[in-house]
Parts: structure tokens; sequence; C-alpha cells
């Protein structure tokens, strides 16, 4: 059997046909993408603060705007502002240093406890001038502050309660 081997190879190698596996080499290039880690912590809730209506039968529908830079509200219809602990809500961004990140709000969330309807989520930070984006500090983190409008209808009169946002989804991306 060992001859027959002998044979079949020396046959092969007479005419130029090599057997057995051959290596070819090719030189290829190729990336990867490494994200970087980035999360959002809530430091203050989005609070509307106190407020009513006073139209009575001529009341108009309102809204409340909360400025996010400056944490000041501003009204339209017959909404006034009666006091309470209003504020913009404030987070901690923790992630690469001196990194872009985006934002991105939900169209709509619901305030607590009357579920009133709140939208136009408004965003700021002092490390970037965009509405969209901020920029994450040397030391790893960032502290955005979010502003929104909240509308008010006509039938709501209660104004011994904080109108908060307890709960809606803020995205944080690097872009």
């Amino acid at each position: 059997m060992t001859c027959i081997l002998v044979a079949v190879l020396a046959c092969a190698m007479a005419d130029g046909t090599a057997i057995g596996p051959s290596s070819v080499s090719r030189t290829a290039s190729g990336s990867v993408t490494i994200s970087k880690v980035i999360s959002a912590a809530r430091t203050r809730i989005l609070n509307f603060g106190h407020f009513k209506n006073t139209g009575g039968g001529d009341c108009m529908a309102s809204t409340i705007t909360l400025d996010a830079r400056t944490g000041l509200r501003s009204t339209t219809g017959s909404a006034v502002l009666a006091g309470g602990t209003a504020g913009s809500g404030a987070y901690t961004i923790s992630g690469s240093a001196n990194s872009i990140y985006g934002v991105s709000f939900p169209a709509v969330a619901l305030s607590s406890p009357h579920t009133l309807t709140v939208s136009a989520f408004r965003f700021y930070s002092a490390t970037n001038n965009s509405t969209t984006m901020g920029r994450i500090g040397p030391g790893g983190t960032d502290t955005p502050h979010v502003g929104a409008t909240i509308f008010v209808p006509c039938s709501f009169d209660t104004h011994n309660i904080n109108e908060v946002v307890a709960s809606f989804t803020l995205t944080v991306t690097y872009p």
C-alpha cells in the first residue's frame, strides 16, 4: 500500500501539480467601534409648582412653560401661578470626558398627581449651546436641566399640590 501512495505522489509531482494544503496570503484591513459608556441620573424632579385657573365661566385652556435654563414659569390662558416649588428637572450625565452627547425626549408625558399632558420638552446644558446636545466635562460629568410645557384644562382647579413630571424617558446617546 505504501508503494501505491508513493507512486501517486511521484506522478502528481512530475506534472507540477502539488498535493496537499496550499497557503495564500492576503492583506486585509478592518475597524472596530467600541461604544463608550454613558448614563443619566435624575438629581431633581421637573416640578411645575402650584397653579390654578381663574377664568370662571370665561376660562381659557392654559399652558405653563417651565424654562430649562432658569427654572422660571410663564403662562398663557386663564392659569395663574400660585407658588409652590417650581423648578426645572436636573440630571447628572456621566460618560467619556470631553465627549459630545445627544438627548431626545418623548412627544408627551403625564404629570402627577393630576395626569395633565406635558410636552415640548426643552434641554439646557451650560457646556454646549444646543437644545439637543451637551458636552461631558473633563471630570466625566455634565449637569443639564430639562423644562417643558404643561397643558392646563379649564376643569383644573386644584392649586395646593405641586404638579410634577415624575416619569418620562430621557434618552442620552453619543452621536
